[in-house]
Formats: C-alpha cells, structure tokens, sequence
C-alpha cells in the first residue's frame, strides 16, 4: 500500500472509531438517563442501524460491548433488552459536552475515554447539545444515578449563565471538573489550553512575516473564556508591536456551532474581507478557518498570497484545507487525560483545587506569507 493509501485507511479507520463510540455512548447516555427503560426491548438490529446512521456490524459490535458492560442482555431468538440494574455506579463518571461531530471534542473525548479505563472506571458520555438547560438536567439526572464525578465541558450558553450555573453547585456534592472552558467568577478545578499566550504566539508571527492589518474573526462567544483569551494575546502582540487596535477589524457576528449556518457565514465573511484592508486573518478555530477559505475563493483571493490565514486548535481540518493551515497546536487528547486526573484526586478527598493550563504550539504551514519586504 503507498503512503498516501495508508494514510487515508488511518484515517478512514480513526473516523469509524469515533463513530463506533458516538454511537456506543449515545445508546448508554439514553439508558441512564432513563430513557430506554430496564427491560424495553431494543429495535431490531437493522431497523435500528439504519435509525442511528450506521452498518449493522458496526451496531452488533457496540451492543456486544455493551452487554459485557452490564447496560444490556441479549436474549438468542429475541433480542437485546436494557439492563433492569445498571452497573455499579461506584466506577462511573460522566463527561458531559457538546457534539462528538466536532473534531476537536473528539480528540479530547480520545483522551477521557483512555485515562479513565486506566483508572477502571467506566465512563457514560453526554450529549449537551450546547444547551444550558440540557446541562442542567443532565447534572441533575446523573447525580440520582449515583455518578462518582463529572467532567463538564461547558457551552458557551452555559458559561454566559454563571449565577444559575452557581446556584445549582450548592445542592452537588460529587466533583466537578471543566474542560477547556471556565467560569470566570468561579473557583473551581479546571483544565484548559494556554489560549492568551497560544494567541499571543500566533498573531507575534503574522506581525514578524510582516503583517500589520490583522483581523480577528470569531462567532458571537466572545466571552467565552477560551476565545476570550486567545483575543486577549491578539491584542497584546498588536500593543508590543505599537500597531494600533482597530475594531472595525473583529468580526464577532458568526454563528455557534449549535446553530451553525455555513452560507451565512461565508456571506458576512465575504462582506467583511471585501470592504476592509486586511492583509492577514486570526481565525479562533478551524471551523471559522474553513469558512474564510470558502469566502476567499468566492471573492477570488488566493491563500496566502492575498490574504494569509491562521487559526487555533490544529485538528485534522487544519490539514484538509487547501493550503495546509498555520495555527496554534492544543494539546487536546492530554487535555482529557488530565482532567480525569484531576477529578480522580478530587474523588479520593483531595480539597485543593487545582487549575491547569496546558502549553500551546505554533505550527507553521503554507497559509501564511512573508510581505516584510513588499
């Protein structure tokens, strides 16, 4: 097999391993929270593949590993059936965050899922949809359900809800770790990225290649404290470099991925490149990046040679796009594994709190032109 053709079977391969558990979790997040019932039956297995978007095998394979679990039993000639006695919640912990589809949740889900088998727990996922009220019920359900700890990966709905988010900690008396995102007026135990000093970083290069009209582009969570950050470091390489801060240069206006509208998007993009000077683009993810790309084509600006273009998170849509991405690496997988540490320590009685931010990483591509010398 040639290197290109090994290169895309991993990946095909590393795509059906987060499909695989999507779907596993989805199936054991609808049986906690009680909405398959201990003794419901389950669809038949090819009306229900075809329900949850998958190939038969594939369901057969996460209903095997459910039922040795203890979540299932599976009766031959009859069907697979929910468990009437959940297994022992003593070992389970939860991790409740917005969709798996995204690919930077993903990758930090990899590192959840890891450590927590290390430490022989088990681990039911949560979809929160990025709802606020999702999340607060699913909170509330779990800890009926005799949940040990939850790793929250806060919406940016949530975040914006502080005062409700601390009057439901009162009445929680298991712990609580987030991830990647914090509440800025609450001590509690965090794990998140570097985003001032990895936004600082990115936009100091875009300055030494010579670029001093550089926009900020970001969906409306600007208060959300890891874009927040990162568009703190923006301003502070603008502010050393003397290079005066333009507002008119930060577009805050795209939509969430909750109500992710990619057209409109790419419209705004669009209407914002074309009537300002912008020589340079700091998007605050990849998402936002591929947009810009989209917008630039559309408009007939070529990457890097128009514009240049960077973003944040380095995910595998960094690589995709045409040409390769410049953008800050996070450490994303570390990110899961530390948080369940965290909560580990915090389930064994440790009262400190601990807050942890992991380093960044500048990773230059081709998205990015030297104009010093134009």
């Amino acid at each position: 097999m040639t290197y290109g053709g090994l290169t895309i079977y991993n990946n095909y391969m590393e795509k059906d391993r987060k499909l695989r558990i999507h779907i596993k979790e989805q199936i054991k997040s609808e049986i906690l929270k009680g909405s398959l019932k201990p003794y419901e039956m389950l669809p038949p297995t090819k009306e229900y593949a075809k329900k949850l978007g998958v190939s038969r095998l594939t369901l057969e394979y996460m209903l095997q590993e459910l039922a040795k679990e203890g979540y299932v039993f599976r009766i031959k000639g009859k069907g697979t059936f929910v468990s009437p006695i959940i297994p022992e919640k003593s070992t389970l912990i939860s991790f409740i965050a917005p969709d798996l589809k995204n690919p930077f949740i993903a990758e930090v889900f990899m590192g959840v899922e890891d450590s927590t088998k290390k430490y022989g727990y088990d681990l039911v996922y949560v979809n929160s949809e990025e709802a606020s009220e999702r999340e607060i019920f699913s909170i509330q359900h779990l800890l009926n359900k005799g949940i040990k700890g939850i790793l929250l990966y806060p919406s940016d709905d949530l975040i914006q809800k502080e005062d409700i988010f601390e009057k439901l900690l009162v009445n929680i008396n298991i712990p609580i770790v987030l991830v990647d995102r914090y509440f800025p007026n609450l001590t509690l135990d965090f794990v998140v990225s570097d985003n001032r000093g990895g936004g600082y970083e990115l936009t100091k290069y875009l300055i030494d290649m010579g670029h001093r009209d550089i926009a900020f582009i970001c969906s409306s969570n600007l208060a959300t404290t890891s874009v927040k950050e990162r568009f703190e470091g923006y301003r502070k390489a603008l502010k050393e470099a003397k290079i005066d801060f333009k507002e008119e240069l930060v577009l805050n206006k795209l939509s969430s991925y909750k109500h992710f509208s990619f057209d409109r998007d790419i419209e705004l993009v669009s209407e914002f490149l074309r009537s300002r000077k912008v020589t340079a683009v700091f998007c605050a993810n990849e998402l936002i990046a591929s947009i810009v790309y989209r917008a630039c084509k559309l408009l007939n600006k070529n990457i890097p040679d128009d514009v240049s273009v960077v973003g944040f998170g380095d995910t595998t849509i960094a690589l995709y796009l045409d040409p390769p991405l410049t953008t800050i690496y996070q450490e994303k997988s570390l990110m899961g594994a530390k948080a369940v540490d965290t909560l580990m320590k915090k389930i064994k009685g440790e009262k400190s709190i601990t807050q942890i931010y992991l380093p960044t990483y500048l990773v230059i591509r081709n998205s990015v032109k030297n104009i010093k010398n134009v």
